[in-house]
């Protein structure tokens, strides 16, 4: 018997494993509408979750876009601008080699107008001196001419007396048939 009371021993304990182990998934199960309402929250706040990073990676792809057509938009400004500065530079460019040429031709010029500034400068000083001369030349006639009226000479006569044959020397008589030499 021994080993019937045993068997039974090993029975009662399995019975009452079993009842635990049913108290135990009775009370779990009575924890499930707990946790289903646990579980429930916990998807709707997944989904509330994902739409909103659904939404804000709409958002993303929204500003992400505007972004690249920015981004279009300031390249195509850049082209234009670089155009612009190569066309304002080849203009540039083109004016300078025109004044550099307008440059040489006004030193050119320049050079013209000074040669010819120091001819008329010499022809200045050498007329100044001619007219210095001629001023002294004057002062003698006019006090030569002073004293002879003083002195009353005719000064026809005195200058026939200077220039016998007048004042523009003897006059060559030409002869007839002798022809000059060549």
């Amino acid at each position: 018997m021994s080993s019937r009371n045993e068997e039974v021993l090993k029975l009662k304990n399995k019975i009452i494993e079993c009842q635990q182990e049913a108290l135990r998934l009775l009370q779990e199960k009575q924890g499930w509408p707990a946790k289903s309402n646990l579980m429930q929250q916990t998807k709707e706040r997944a989904v509330a979750d994902l739409t909103r990073q659904s939404t804000e990676t709409s958002e993303f792809d929204k500003e992400l876009i505007d972004l690249y057509k920015a981004l279009k938009r300031e390249e195509k400004s850049e082209t234009n601008l670089k155009d612009i500065f190569d066309e304002t530079q080849a203009s540039h460019e083109e004016h300078r080699k025109a004044m550099e040429k307008k440059v040489i031709e006004v030193e050119c010029t320049l050079d013209t107008v000074d040669k010819r500034l120091s001819a008329m400068l010499e022809n200045r000083v050498e007329m100044g001196k001619r007219l210095e001369n001629l001023n002294v030349f004057y002062e003698a006639v006019y006090s030569t001419l002073k004293s002879k009226k003083s002195n009353s000479v005719s000064l026809v006569k005195e200058a026939q007396r200077d220039h016998p044959d007048g004042q523009n020397g003897p006059k060559m008589r030409k002869r007839r048939g002798s022809k000059k030499s060549q």
